[in-house]
């Protein structure tokens, strides 16, 4: 695999595309500084992954996008290819020719594409991995990475042998695998949290459960007993009232049997009852009516009222929405108006633009077509020129010929006469500057003690600060494991709350069925409606107790279909409150007055409790009579105050009920209660706030000291830098010093000769003033004719003025219309982003005119159908009062009839008071016998209404599914035995059977995990230790082979001289650190370090040709690396490189020439264009070829 060519498009200062053509063996590219020949090394770079853009010599990525020239517009992104040739199959993709792209625009988007198909950054990096190419592989070498091998401290030089080794994958790996493994720890470590937690609550949930089972089984047995003793009661009393009818009727025979004397005013006297009982009867009925159709009548209005009122609401949202519908209508026309105006400007500035860029090519080739005729004419007009100048120079040589020892011999003795003075000068400098080294080592050595005391003070603060990041980063540690905990928690009583938990079976099918709009009416559990103060919570805990499950509903008939779906369902039972049958229950104002006045009394108990204004009759019907002190004794005296006519309870639980009985001790709360539950989630999510706050202080916190920390260092590196250079000027200082020794005795040595020289040139120049004389007339004859060539050239140079004042008028017009083109472009971008955003806004307004609209015509039908419910109820009332008005005739005329009826009774009564006092006898036996029926009847009501409301059943029912089992005492005693094991079981949570069954899966579920993770956890392991095996076992062998092949080259690039490389820790292959060792000819063996410069430079590049020994690499580019070199070894240099070039492609930077002497292909660099780089390609042997013709 090789290098084959490079396209890049607006990267740095290739502001056109440019294509680089590469072949296998030595390439070099050459230009003059900041012609742009290292932005080749850094395309290469970049596009195989470099994300630093300090890396490619700028300061963010958008800086490597051209910027722009005086005359060149600034490109929006920049675009590299490299095309690799992989018949060779080296890279794992099946495609002989393989290109990778790499393309970032102005706005930060970035785009990586592989055979012109969009990947990841990670698929080119997977790409490349082991092929040994790389953005920071040995592929690509600067100087700069050449001078850090030899710099570097020895544990970092360890990376380019693992480089080497191919081991960085590993690396990778083992980084993967151990934030992996650090990962599962820390998932290991909430799961175990979140398990110990669950423990705590399996154990008491289980007993909860167990507890509620068996209450369940007791509380069915007892139900199932009651019902029977119920159904038997009911039979019972039904045939007592049976026997006494049916002695009631025995009786009353009798009784008419002895009226029978008085046959004749008794049959009247009946007659007369009847009629009167008839009459009012039929008053009575109508009475009903009337007070049915009055009823009616105002539920009627109450209907038509409301339906006005939303016709009233209908009309003002129409008239809004209508004034919204011109509103918006407007806009539309307006954006219509701006579009089409848009459109108009694009089209007009799009014509514009065209007819400039015309004449701008027309004034362009114009520029170009004088520019050739004004090259023809300079070349001409130079030929012309240099032809009077030789001619000119042929005349003065003469003159020149003869005067030129004069002027020699008048140098000669200038110059000595200015060496005599620089000398003088020169030995003061030296007196001068001896004194002045030795004052700057004198300081030098100070400034270098106080640089020593201030880095020992830096560095007591730095690990003052590193301590408090420590600290800083554990208590983070902590704070974000307390959050994971809290959100566990959160998590657990929302899912509770979300399911229910906590309610009785039939509660929660009722609320689910809510939820899933299966029944409709259901406003929510007390629990849900009300929200308690924390203060509050046991107070109404005790308070509420069951009736916190009661469920309310919008009316009675919503309380009945609930109770149906249950029935249907088989799911339980429930209590209802029905919104419009629940009234308000609270204290008389005396009451208030005395509690209030109180300041033990907390308050009423529906005082102190949250909720709806629409729920108030149900809070007060349930709190409403009920007051909160503050402790048992203030209860006390405040019941015996109030005769024990209230319910009183404290803040510790206690109650005293209405009567006096008292209830209190210790509570023992398991669980969460329903009101807990609510006050809980809140606790939770407030104390999650003020985590997180902590969470992002201590981040912020931890930022600071980093930061701190990082200065620090940065401090530090500077100090111990700054005490690097003052090390080295004070050696330069004393090297200098011994180097004025050497210059004073050479500037002896210099005054002696110019004594003798200055005797010598004295008298020759006595004889060259003599024939100078002479001269005097053919240097006359000389200066005519000079300047008779100087008018010849005035005249070229008027014409070449000329021409250029053409082509600078010329190039004005060019600029201008340049700028005019430009601006015209600005313009028609603008308004093309303005057509854009008007048509965006104008779809925009459609959209909502149209939803205006509809919403209009909704609210019309609404409106209409208003009106024709009123109408029918205006109908229906007028109906209703004409049927009272009939109603209330009738009654004046009943009433009429029956007080004729009564007058006539009256007097038959006094005719037969006589008969009734013989037969009174007979008439309260009829009464107690009436009175007994009745009594029966009220019990036997009572006992159905039992039924119906505790066990939701008719006595039919039960009397045919519940017969009793055993005698009535029996099964009475067996009530009261179950009751009494009911009571013994305590306090009850129902809810616990399904919380229990939901933590223990719960429970399961994460023990299962955990051992996953534990299993994980350990397979990470074994796999790290495995990388760091094998990392080992390549590191050692990479590392002796090129050790091997390091000797070697080193041998060969100096000449002569040993090397060697050593490991500082042999034991400890994974972290230890690679030493080099050289001694060139001639010197002794000493560390790296100790070289001069070129000798670094020299050994570091025998060390990478070493290492691309090792591991070959398809391509290398190699950046001014031997830029320290003498031409000595240069010339070594390129020999190797040249011979390593059979083996690896090298495209090489450099500006040394006996690099470029060994190149197969050169390329030249230039900036015609200030700010653009262009490319010149030459073929080397085509070169050789060429100088072989001309010889």
């Amino acid at each position: 695999m090789y290098l084959k060519r490079i396209e890049t498009i607006g990267f740095k200062s290739f502001a056109d595309k440019t294509v680089v053509e590469f072949e296998r063996g030595v390439t070099a590219v050459v230009g003059p500084n900041g012609s742009g020949k290292s932005n080749i090394s850094d395309s290469i770079r970049w596009v195989l992954g470099e994300q630093s853009a300090k890396s490619l010599r700028g300061g963010k990525m958008e800086d490597i996008i051209f910027a722009g020239t005086s005359t060149r517009k600034p490109l929006n992104f920049a675009e590299v290819t490299l095309v690799l040739d992989n018949s060779c199959q080296s890279l794992p993709i099946d495609y002989d020719e393989v290109s990778i792209t790499r393309r970032v625009y102005r706005t930060g988007d970035s785009e990586y594409l592989i055979n012109k198909q969009k990947v990841r950054l990670k698929d080119v990096i997977d790409l490349i991995m082991d092929s040994g190419i790389g953005h920071d592989s040995l592929s690509i070498i600067s100087q700069d990475k050449v001078k850090a091998i030899v710099e570097a401290r020895v544990e970092d030089r360890r990376v380019i042998i693992e480089e080497a080794a191919g081991v960085l994958k590993y690396k990778m790996r083992k980084k993967e695998a151990t934030r992996k493994l650090e990962s599962t720890s820390d998932n290991l470590s909430r799961v175990q949290d979140i398990i110990f937690e669950l423990e705590d609550q399996v154990e008491p949930l289980r007993k909860q459960s167990e507890k509620a089972e068996k209450y369940m089984v007791l509380k069915k047995e007892c139900s199932e007993s009651e019902i029977s003793v119920l159904a038997y009661d009911i039979k019972t009393l039904n045939d007592q009232m049976e026997r006494s009818k049916k002695e009631r009727k025995e009786v009353e025979f009798e009784h008419l049997s002895i009226n029978g004397k008085i046959a004749t005013d008794e049959r009247r006297m009946d007659n007369l009852k009847q009629t009167q009982q008839a009459q009012e009867q039929q008053l009575e009925a109508l009475q009903t009516e009337l007070v049915e159709t009055s009823e009616l009548i105002q539920k009627l209005q109450g209907q038509r009222d409301v339906l006005k009122e939303r016709h009233k609401n209908a009309s003002s949202n129409k008239e809004q929405l209508t004034e919204q519908q011109v509103e918006l209508e407007q806009q539309l026309e307006l954006a219509t108006k701006q579009l089409e105006l848009a459109t108009s400007s694009m089209k007009e500035t799009e014509s514009r633009l065209l007819a400039k860029q015309t004449q701008l090519n027309q004034v362009t080739e114009e520029y170009q077509h004088l520019e050739e005729n004004l090259k023809t004419e300079l070349e001409s007009t130079r030929e012309a020129y240099f032809e009077d100048v030789n001619e000119l120079a042929s005349v003065k040589n003469q003159y020149i010929s003869i005067n030129q020892q004069i002027k020699k011999t008048e140098v000669t003795l200038e110059r000595i006469s200015g060496d005599e003075n620089k000398s003088l000068i020169d030995r003061e400098t030296l007196r001068r500057e001896q004194e002045g080294f030795k004052q700057e080592y004198d300081k030098l050595s100070a400034q270098l003690k106080e640089k020593r005391e201030e880095y020992q003070i830096l560095q007591k603060t730095h690990q003052h600060s590193l301590k408090q990041l420590e600290m800083e980063t554990n208590r983070f540690r902590q704070l974000t494991h307390q959050v994971d905990k809290m959100m566990n928690r959160l998590q657990w009583l929302e899912d509770a709350q979300k399911d229910f938990s906590g309610f009785n079976e039939g509660v929660k099918k009722i609320l689910k069925a809510r939820e899933q709009n299966q029944i409709n009416g259901i406003e929510g559990a007390v629990a849900e409606l009300v929200s308690v103060p924390k203060e509050l919570e046991l107070a109404m805990d005790v308070v509420l107790g069951p009736v916190m499950q009661q469920i309310v509903t919008t009316s009675d008939d919503a309380a009945k279909n609930a109770i149906d779906f249950l029935k249907r369902h088989h799911a339980g039972r429930a209590t209802f409150l029905p919104l419009n049958v629940i009234k308000s229950r609270v204290l008389p104002m005396d009451v208030l007055n005395r509690i209030q006045n109180n300041q033990d009394v907390v308050g009423v108990a529906s005082q102190l409790v949250g909720y709806e204004e629409r729920y108030r009759q149900i809070v007060e019907n349930i709190l409403g009579s009920i007051i909160v002190t503050k402790d048992l004794n203030v209860a006390k005296n405040l019941a015996k105050q109030l005769n024990y006519r209230y319910r009183i309870v404290t803040l510790e639980g206690d109650v005293i009920n209405a009567g006096g009985a008292m209830t209190g001790g210790a509570v023992k709360r398991q669980g969460s209660s329903l009101l807990r539950q609510k006050n809980e989630i809140e606790d939770c999510q407030k104390k999650i706030a003020e985590l997180n706050e902590e969470v992002e202080q201590s981040k912020g916190l931890q930022q600071e000291l980093q930061e701190v920390v990082k200065n620090s260092e940065k401090q530090l590196s500077k100090l111990q830098s700054a005490g690097e250079r003052l090390k080295d000027k004070m050696s330069e200082t004393n090297q200098q010093k011994l180097a004025f020794e050497y210059r004073e005795k050479a500037q002896n040595e210099r005054d002696e000769l110019l004594r003798i020289e200055r005797r010598e040139h004295e008298s020759e120049y006595k004889q060259l003033v003599e024939k100078n004389n002479d001269l005097a007339e053919s240097r006359l004859r000389l200066e005519n004719r000079i300047e008779s060539a100087k008018g010849i050239i005035d005249t070229l140079e008027e014409q070449l003025e000329q021409q250029e004042e053409m082509k600078t008028q010329l190039m004005e017009v060019m600029t201008e219309l340049k700028v005019e083109v430009a601006k015209l472009e600005t313009a028609l971008t603008s308004e093309i982003a303005t057509h854009y955003r008007l048509q965006e806004e104008s779809g925009q307004a459609k959209e909502r005119l149209a939803e205006l609209i509809n919403r209009l015509e909704q609210s019309e039908q609404e409106m209409l159908g208003n009106d024709d419910e009123v109408i029918s109820l205006e109908t229906q009332i007028e109906q209703q009062k004409e049927s009272r008005e009939s109603i209330v005739e009738k009654i004046q005329e009943q009433r009429l009839t029956l007080t004729k009826v009564s007058q006539e009774l009256e007097i038959l009564e006094r005719e037969v008071r006589e008969s009734h006092k013989i037969h009174q006898k007979m008439t309260e036996s009829i009464n107690q016998l009436d009175v007994a029926i009745g009594k029966v009847d009220v019990e036997m009501d009572l006992m159905i209404k039992k039924l119906e409301e505790e066990h939701q059943m008719t006595f039919d029912y039960a009397n045919e599914h519940y017969p009793l089992k055993g005698s009535i005492e029996e099964v009475k005693q067996k009530i009261r035995s179950l009751k009494g094991q009911i009571a013994s079981l305590g306090e009850i949570n129902v809810a616990a059977i399904a919380e229990y069954q939901r933590v223990k899966e719960r429970y399961e579920f994460l023990t299962t995990q955990r051992d996953d993770l534990i299993e994980a956890k350990a397979n990470l392991e074994e796999t790290i230790n495995e990388m760091d095996q094998e990392m080992t076992i390549k590191f050692k062998e990479t590392f002796d082979l090129v050790r091997v092949e390091y000797i070697e080259i080193f041998k060969k690039l100096f000449g002569g001289g040993t090397a060697d490389l050593v490991l500082t820790d042999p034991h400890d292959l994974l972290n230890t650190g690679v030493e080099i060792i050289a001694q060139p000819p001639g010197t002794k063996l000493k560390t790296s370090n100790l070289l001069s410069g070129g000798q670094k430079a020299l050994t570091s590049i025998a060390l990478l040709f070493a290492i691309l020994k090792v591991r070959t690499v398809p391509f290398c580019v190699l950046d001014e690396v031997e830029a320290a070199l003498d031409e000595a070894n240069v010339s070594r240099y390129a020999n190797y490189l040249k011979a390593f070039s059979k083996e690896t492609q090298f495209i090489v930077i450099t500006h040394r020439k006996g690099t470029m002497e060994k190149a197969d292909v050169l390329y030249g660099v230039t900036m015609q264009e200030r700010g653009v780089t262009k490319l010149v390609s030459v073929r080397m042997d085509n070169v050789s070829d060429y100088l072989d013709d001309e010889k």
